[in-house]
């Protein structure tokens, strides 16, 4: 190998090292399907905005998490949760009373570090969250690699602090959650 090549081999990989460096200090811009670390959990990238980052948890919501935030006896033989005893309702839901409080409470999310958002979860029926289950559309939009799991639990998270920061005082957020299969 010659100098010049040398050179041009040196620099790739010195552009390489530069690109992991930003990613890991939060310098770059997010990338949809790209796998981050929030919270002590993986996520993947799913959507992103002008000042959001939507991310949704990479793998199903380990069992410890599930049993603190969720009641024993809304938890099913397997541990999944169920959505409700009493409504098919989204607005009464036990399920959204738990992903928008005691899920946020336990990962230390502080709601003022959140933007809540409107949900229209039937037919011109809105309330304000921040989690949520996301549209069969929304869904059919990820990318494969984000989408096909081993698990049927997934969550998401917009935030526009979660990839630059590192997760700390971060505001403009919106959590989500969706049950996937497959």
């Amino acid at each position: 190998m010659n100098k010049v090549e040398l050179k041009k081999k040196i620099d790739e990989e010195l552009k390489e090292i530069q690109k992991k460096l930003e990613k890991k200090y939060g310098l770059c811009d997010p990338e949809v399907g790209e796998k981050i670390n929030y919270k002590d959990l993986d996520w993947f990238i799913t959507k992103v905005n002008d000042e959001t980052v939507t991310i949704m948890l990479a793998d199903k919501m380990p069992t410890d998490l599930i049993e603190e935030v969720f009641d024993e006896d809304m938890l099913d033989s397997d541990r999944d949760v169920k959505f409700d005893n009493e409504s098919y309702d989204w607005a009464e839901s036990y399920i959204r009373k738990q992903l928008n409080g005691k899920f946020l409470e336990v990962l230390g999310i502080d709601t003022e570090e959140l933007s809540p958002m409107n949900t229209n979860y039937a037919q011109d029926e809105t309330v304000t969250d921040y989690v949520r289950i996301p549209t069969l559309k929304e869904c059919r939009d990820l990318p494969k690699e984000v989408i096909k799991r081993e698990s049927i639990w997934a969550f998401y998270l917009m935030d526009k602090g979660v990839y630059r920061s590192d997760i700390c005082n971060c505001s403009g957020s919106n959590l989500w959650g969706v049950l996937t299969f497959g």
